[in-house]
């Protein structure tokens, strides 16, 4: 039977310190994780195609994911314990108005640190709540930026039919950018955040993905656009 992701996130929650306070700083290890399978269901997200048009001369992808506050915590939670054990995590994506059918966390790539060669595994992160912006990484001018990157999960789809055949999103790109995201993703949830739309454009809007990068808009319910 394949594990459902929202039941290794009350899992991994239950082992986690409390995080409800704001002003504290919260040390996460490998240890504190349980171990995620490689193959998981996740049916408490959806990600919806979209494209975003600059000054009518550039065209790119825009996915719009909705999610609960508690889904993006356990999504955030995934992607540190993918980095912990460095493995890859593929999700199913089984709600009935997802438009992909994969979600793959590349937990092996993030196994490498800045210009360092080879693996170097995580031992410890430490997470401090932040009150986020609508487009989250403006303001941080990150080195890196996490990337969303689609795939057809089908080998043996024709190459004209490849483009419209993605059906997987891969992330989020090497460690550290990986992380942003997951601090992203666990300050949406707080109990404190009233916002509930966060946009993570490429260099051609506020900056939050990587140049080769999906774009992507992150709904929660009460926005215009959750769709769930």
């Amino acid at each position: 039977m394949t594990l459902n992701l929202i039941d290794w996130g009350k899992r991994a929650i239950s082992l986690l310190p409390d995080m409800t306070e704001d002003d504290d700083l919260y040390d996460f290890t490998a240890k504190m994780f349980p171990e995620i399978t490689k193959a998981v269901e996740f049916s408490e997200l959806s990600i919806r195609r979209g494209i975003h048009e600059y000054m009518d001369t550039l065209r790119v992808d825009y996915l719009q994911i909705s999610a609960t506050k508690d889904t993006y915590q356990v999504l955030g939670l995934a992607i540190l314990a993918a980095a912990f054990q460095a493995e890859d995590v593929w999700i199913t994506l089984t709600n009935e108005k997802t438009d992909f059918k994969f979600l793959s966390i590349s937990g092996s790539d993030m196994a490498s640190c800045g210009g360092v060669r080879g693996r170097v595994a995580l031992k410890e992160w430490s997470y401090t709540p932040r009150e986020r912006t609508r487009h989250p990484f403006f303001a941080d001018k990150l080195a890196e930026y996490p990337a969303f990157c689609l795939e057809c999960s089908d080998e043996d789809a024709p190459l004209p039919d490849v483009w419209d055949s993605r059906d997987t999103v891969v992330g989020f790109g090497r460690l550290e950018p990986s992380l942003e995201l997951a601090g992203v993703l666990l300050d949406m949830a707080r109990p404190s955040n009233s916002r509930n739309e966060f946009v993570l454009e490429g260099p051609a809007g506020f900056q939050g993905v990587d140049a080769l990068s999906a774009e992507v808009r992150f709904w929660l319910p009460g926005a215009a656009g959750y769709d769930l």
